[in-house]
């Protein structure tokens, strides 16, 4: 019995004992495991947050798009071609709508998205403001010809034309090398159009100024569509001077066919190449395809320029209308004049008079 009472004592003795004091050692070993506890907790807390914090991104991005997407047409003209490259030069800190602070990266990002969208708004909205796809063809008793001379930059080709007694439409270069103040010969002038330089084959053409390539940037084109409007703020129609080349490079000829339409210009294809594109551009934007029907003089003899407006009126008295072109040739001129009885049966008129 006294030797149980002894085994208490002792127990109860080391009981009371003072916990053993750790070393140097072990003292920064636990403190490296308490700091990799917490550092580890902070990671996942992160990663949890910003999982969260762009999952709330995307949401909002797809809430705004669904909303853009609304306001726009079906017809998706343009996509990607205006862009916003401003961007801010200062670091800032931003907050979203929850009241968290975002880094200046997705606060530029989230702003350039909304400036695109606006931008994408402005253009259809502007594009519906021009539609041309109202055009039709103003009906009449009698099959209508519009004759349209191409190539026209000079006062004299302007005095020729109307020496004819007929309605026929010049189309008038854009100033260049050889007639710097061409667009002046638009003033005074009820009834012309814009004949407008469009890369073709020809080394030789492709060097006259203002050129449309289809290399040329979306700014360039933008900048001669305008340029243009500002030369001729009266005009309404436009046809391309050569343009094999351009008017069958689909995207190219999209573009300008878009910027054109911005500015209120009806693109007329010249048709210098069998592989345009412009009727398919015209039908995606839902306007009437306006087409020539046939040159008049790629033989410059009287002969041939009566045989071909024969045809033109063969083709016009078939479908109600036609379009043919020819350029200010003495030869061209002198054929038209002695064409009278070729055009019994069908009105000349202007090309903007052919439309409504």
């Amino acid at each position: 019995m006294l030797k149980k009472s002894s085994n208490n004592k002792s127990s109860r003795k080391n009981s009371s004992r003072k916990p053993k004091k750790l070393s140097a050692v072990q003292k920064a070993k636990k403190e490296k495991r308490k700091r990799s506890f917490i550092y580890s907790s902070f990671v996942a807390i992160s990663f949890v947050s910003l999982l969260g914090f762009g999952y709330y991104l995307g949401s909002q991005d797809h809430e705004k798009r669904s909303l853009d997407t609304k306001r726009v047409s079906s017809n998706k003209i343009f996509d990607g071609i205006a862009e916003n490259k401003n961007t801010s030069k200062t670091s800032t800190v931003y907050s979203d709508k929850a009241g968290f602070e975002t880094p200046d990266i997705i606060s530029k990002l989230m702003k350039k998205q909304e400036e695109r969208s606006k931008a994408r708004r402005e253009k259809e909205e502007q594009l519906s403001k021009n539609k041309s796809s109202k055009i039709a063809i103003k009906k009449g008793k009698r099959p209508k010809l519009a004759i349209v001379i191409d190539d026209v930059s000079q006062l004299r080709q302007i005095k020729a034309i109307k020496s004819l007694g007929y309605s026929i439409t010049p189309s008038i270069f854009p100033p260049s090398q050889q007639a710097k103040n061409s667009h002046k010969l638009a003033s005074g002038l009820k009834h012309f159009m814009i004949h407008l330089p469009m890369q073709s084959g020809s080394k030789k053409m492709n060097s006259m100024y203002g050129m449309l390539r289809v290399s040329d940037t979306d700014e360039k084109m933008k900048a001669r569509a305008k340029e243009v409007r500002k030369l001729f703020p009266h005009a309404k129609f436009v046809n391309s001077h050569t343009g094999s080349v351009f008017t069958s490079d689909y995207a190219a000829m999209k573009k300008m066919y878009g910027y054109l339409r911005i500015e209120g210009f009806i693109f007329m294809d010249s048709r210098t190449a069998g592989s345009s594109k412009v009727g398919k551009i015209a039908k995606e934007f839902g306007d009437r395809y306006i087409v020539r029907d046939i040159f008049i003089d790629n033989t410059q003899s009287i002969p041939y320029i009566h045989k071909q407006l024969k045809k033109a009126v063969k083709i016009a008295k078939k479908k109600g209308y036609a379009i043919a072109i020819g350029h200010p040739h003495k030869v061209t001129f002198k054929a038209i004049a002695s064409a009278k009885k070729i055009f019994d049966g069908v009105d000349l008129v202007y090309i903007d008079e052919l439309y409504r």
